[in-house]
């Protein structure tokens, strides 16, 4: 009996419950890469362009995310949006979350010779695209704008 009880003290301490060690049962299983938006759903004038994106690799390896793009169309009103811009990307662990873009942008502004017009209400919609090698996410933001009688003359 002291046999066995010394046996199985043994293999217990031999396998642990240390995560330094690697058991047949804990091979890696790769998932679906999974991204985030968040920002106001509203702007004034004065009020700068913010958005924050995360990215959650859910693979088993690092990642590159090689750039997030910011695409932007207007969907009602008068508003001009801007142009297309991508922003440097990041390596994400594996199986990691991580921001990958924080951005406070240019203040909403309005074309010269300004102020805008009073009203100036727009709705405008962002894209933003995480690039990796596994494939691209996109996210759309819809935003309601502000204007009207804004002073700030875009550069």
């Amino acid at each position: 009996m002291t046999r066995a009880i010394l046996l199985v003290s043994l293999l217990a301490s031999a396998c642990g419950s240390s995560n330094d060690s690697r058991h047949i049962d804990d091979a890696c299983v790769a998932g679906v890469n999974t991204s985030t938006l968040t920002g106001p759903a509203s702007y004034a004038c004065h009020d700068p362009f913010k958005s924050l994106v995360t990215f959650t690799n859910n693979t088993c390896a690092p990642l590159k995310v090689t750039g997030v793009k910011i695409h932007a169309i207007t969907t009602s009103g008068a508003c001009v949006p801007p142009g297309d811009y991508t922003y440097a990307g990041t390596t994400v662990p594996a199986g990691g979350e991580m921001t990958v873009l924080d951005l406070t942008g240019n203040m909403f502004c309005c074309t010269a010779p300004g102020p805008c017009p009073s009203p100036l209400e727009c709705d405008e919609t962002y894209t933003l695209t995480v690039q990796t090698p596994a494939g691209d996410i996109s996210k759309d933001e819809t935003v309601h704008l502000s204007l009207g009688g804004c002073d700030v003359v875009c550069p």
